[in-house]
């Protein structure tokens, strides 16, 4: 009889062991679970912050200025997410129109010059500017910052879900 009560306690420690093991296992999936849940809130709520200070450009009327603030901020941006930490760089393109309303000029903002071709945002406003200096008679910087753009198109990543990508073109007056 001794022997048979000894083996209840044993198969009753065994069980209870099992138990509590069990138990801990569930409870630290769970708790994985939930700091896996909390980084994908936060890692989301950042693309969200991310991507809304560029949505706020996605419209259909955007002036120069705008435009130019757009241009600072993504080289601001490329700075602050650089290519070696695993982020894309965003790049803004975008084109004017000469006095027959034809696309001449393109340009884009990208601190990474993924695109060969182009005229980087800063430094065409800034080309504009030197025009101004050399005796042209109106200030090509204040006509370009005081023109009207559209966005055209804007791109997502696929992996990250920011944006990388937004294209405008000058509008017409009669646009």
């Amino acid at each position: 009889m001794e022997n048979a009560s000894k083996a209840l306690m044993i198969a009753g420690g065994v069980l209870l062991a099992l138990l509590v093991t069990s138990l801990l296992v569930i409870g630290i999936s769970r708790m994985r679970h939930y700091q896996n849940t909390q980084n994908q809130k936060i890692k989301n709520e950042q693309v969200a912050e991310f991507n809304g200070q560029y949505e706020s450009y996605n419209k259909q009327v955007v002036t120069g200025y705008e435009l130019v603030s757009l241009g600072h901020m993504t080289v601001d941006s490329n700075k602050r997410y650089p290519v070696d930490q695993g982020y894309d760089p965003v790049a803004v393109f975008f084109t004017v129109k000469d006095d027959s309303n034809k696309g001449v000029l393109g340009g884009y903002v990208d601190a990474y010059s993924k695109e060969s071709d182009g005229w980087n945002l800063i430094k065409f406003v800034d080309y504009y500017d030197d025009l101004s200096d050399i005796g042209s008679d109106y200030n090509a910087k204040k006509t370009f910052k005081e023109a009207y753009f559209k966005c055209d198109k804007v791109e997502y990543d696929k992996n990250s879900a920011r944006i990388i990508k937004m294209e405008f073109s000058q509008l017409t007056k009669k646009e």
